[in-house]
């Protein structure tokens, strides 16, 4: 199997929030303790850029 890695683009946040949402609930991940939204990761994904804040799945 080949796992291929790519920079995220504005659709995928979606699941990453999903999949960081999960994280939070095993409680040994994350310091947050209540789940996040989409709107409250936005502006965080709108700051990474690929030269200095890649966001990669």
């Amino acid at each position: 199997m080949q796992i291929k890695f790519r920079y995220a683009v504005r659709q995928n946040l979606i699941k990453i929030v999903e999949i960081y949402n999960q994280s939070i609930k095993l409680k040994n991940v994350t310091a947050d303790i209540r789940q996040i939204s989409v709107s409250e990761r936005e502006a965080w994904f709108e700051n990474a850029s690929i030269d200095k804040y890649p966001i990669w799945i």
